[in-house]
């Protein structure tokens, strides 16, 4: 597309953000890796956690970057500079990305979506919804990069190219850790969509309130025209009040499960009545209700008529590891699911307990990722002992932590300490569960959900929780025959 620095020097100045701009040259693409670089682009040095973009600046150049956007003097290179607050590094970037790029956010739509849960679920939701209507969606979330929220350079640059391919809308999930460091600054939503708030993230944000604060960015005057929020989450009515005090109470938009007349659960399938409308969603679980009202209420908002809304929910396709059915034929179920906090198993455990005939068990097989918050592990051990008549902890992606150490803080808060196993091999968990269960039962395999990879120390192998719970009772069955 091609902006002159100068051009974004003296946008960044606008907002008081620019140090000092020397020289000038047509910019054509934004950068934070420098391995990524191409020519024409302006690398951004960044300090991160583990690397400093300052010492790749070179590089950068080398591979044909004409310009830098930097917070201190960088040695041994010759192309224009743009200097800036490093207090406010991350905003700029975001900002000269969204320039570059031509803004596309202001010529469709852009829906975030936000929350501890159900986000990837909710956005699924409301893309079939959107494509019932013809607005021909695009979702950027979890199942769509390597981070739920890509860095402001991948996602301006993703939604310019959504935009020239002909999308009319894009919905967004919009993680705490990109509020918390402006990768979505300089987009403007049309509609902020908040799910709920539970426990997690604690290792990033130090407390509860912080995650939440993180959250709130997304609804903040100028950044959403529209706010949807979950009026039965204690955060959501908050977030509400906040919004109604600000004297944006007629941009609030709440739902909740009062909304859902009639309300029929299973495991597959969740049936009611919403604005006069008969709503027939081919998912299950209680918290894919508040899922299908977020989306629901959003299509409102976006002037969706109700009858696409009533088609999308009823033709919404699977949502990979989520309350996913493993295919075999078998005389006991077993799901698949990507709930990694407690909240989230205990939503899916007790949607599976709703179910069972009596004298069938419930069996969790889950673990807990190392390097992540630590204080949710008894938490969840406690939800599993609670709801589960078996309990497996095993190995999520344990990355630099020993994985027996992770078990044993998951055990520690189990109430009934004689239901729970430790079996440290995933793939060995999985065929245990399987194998021992008994007509009518329910195993849920929770933690890891779409993801087809687990990271022990630093390498990460294939593994796929369906593959593995397919595998297993195939060969339960086969056995059996």
């Amino acid at each position: 597309m091609g902006v002159r620095l100068t051009e974004l020097a003296s946008e960044l100045d606008r907002n008081g953000w620019l140090v000092s701009c020397a020289g000038d040259v047509e910019v054509d693409d934004v950068h934070l890796d420098s391995r990524a670089v191409t020519t024409g682009s302006l690398f951004c040095c960044i300090e991160g956690e583990t690397h400093d973009g300052h010492d790749f600046a070179d590089e950068a150049v080398r591979r044909g970057a004409v310009a830098l956007l930097a917070t201190r003097a960088v040695d041994r290179v010759s192309v224009p500079v743009v200097m800036v607050d490093a207090a406010v590094a991350r905003r700029a970037v975001a900002a000269v990305a969204a320039a570059v790029h031509g803004h596309p956010s202001r010529e469709i739509p852009v829906v975030g979506i936000t929350g501890t849960n159900g986000k990837t679920t909710t956005a699924a939701m409301l893309a079939a919804i959107c494509a019932d209507a013809g607005l021909d969606p695009e979702v950027f979330g979890t199942l769509s990069g390597a981070r739920t929220t890509a860095e402001a350079t991948e996602l301006q640059r993703a939604m310019r190219r959504a935009v020239d391919a002909g999308r009319r809308i894009i919905i967004m999930e919009v993680t705490s850790h990109a509020l918390a460091l402006d990768r979505v600054h300089g987009i403007s939503f049309r509609a902020a969509t908040f799910t709920n708030l539970g426990h997690d993230h604690l290792d990033f944000h130090g407390s509860i309130d912080a995650y939440f604060e993180a959250k709130a960015k997304l609804f903040e005057t100028g950044v959403a025209d529209d706010s949807v929020v979950n009026a039965d989450d204690e955060h959501g009515r908050t977030l509400i009040a906040r919004l109604v005090g600000s004297g944006r109470g007629d941009q609030v938009h709440a739902y909740g499960i009062a909304d859902a007349l009639g309300l029929v659960e299973t495991m597959s399938s969740n049936v009611f009545s919403w604005n006069g409308l008969d709503i027939v969603v081919p998912i299950g679980g209680h918290h894919n209700v508040y899922n299908a009202l977020a989306a629901a209420t959003t299509a409102v908002v976006l002037g969706i008529p109700g009858e696409s809304i009533a088609r999308g929910l009823a033709n919404v396709v699977r949502v990979p590891g989520r309350l996913e059915r493993v295919d075999v034929d078998a005389p006991f179920a077993v799901y698949v699911d990507y709930a990694h906090t407690p909240d989230s198993l205990r939503a899916v455990l007790s949607a599976a307990r709703s179910t069972l005939a009596s004298g069938a068990r419930l069996t969790v097989v889950f673990g807990c990722g190392g390097d992540r918050d630590t204080t949710k592990r008894p938490l969840m051990g406690s939800v599993a002992s609670e709801l589960a008549d078996v309990v497996v902890v095993t190995t999520d992606n344990a990355r630099s932590e020993d994985p027996a150490a992770i078990a044993n803080e998951v055990a520690k808060g189990a109430g009934r300490p004689e239901s729970l196993r430790v079996i440290l091999d995933r793939r060995e968990a999985i065929n245990v569960a399987i194998s021992s269960a008994r007509a009518g039962d329910i195993v849920v395999i929770a933690g890891k959900g779409h993801e087809r990879g687990q990271t022990i120390g630093t390498v990460t192998v294939d593994f796929d929780d369906m593959d593995e719970a397919r595998g297993a009772l195939l060969r339960v069955m086969g056995g059996a025959n």
